[in-house]
């Protein structure tokens, strides 16, 4: 018998589905992008940067909000949770992980 999908699963691959949908995309990925930026906690830095990640390919401008995210909020650049997912997500678009100013 086939193992069914848990319900953080289903919605993991609605939301990507949802952010291809051509009127809904922007308004999902710019929700996504805020919800990571303002993360007041480690765990919704990594629940938003793992949404991300999980709609594939990115354009440059969310690959530019992603880093501004991440140089920005603590609980990203801070966290050894939510920041190896935003790494990745930048590793696979060819791209370095950002300097935190000092």
């Amino acid at each position: 018998m086939a193992r069914s999908a848990t319900p953080v699963e289903v919605a993991s691959k609605f939301i990507v589905w949802l952010s291809r949908n051509r009127s809904h995309g922007e308004v999902i990925t710019g929700r996504l992008l805020e919800s990571l930026t303002s993360a007041s906690n480690y765990w919704d830095a990594r629940d938003s940067a793992q949404r991300l990640d999980d709609m594939g390919n990115l354009s440059p401008e969310i690959l530019d909000a992603v880093e501004a995210a991440f140089i920005a909020n603590r609980q990203i650049h801070g966290s050894v949770i939510a920041s190896p997912i935003v790494e990745r997500i930048l590793v696979k678009h060819h791209r370095k992980m950002p300097k935190i100013p000092s």
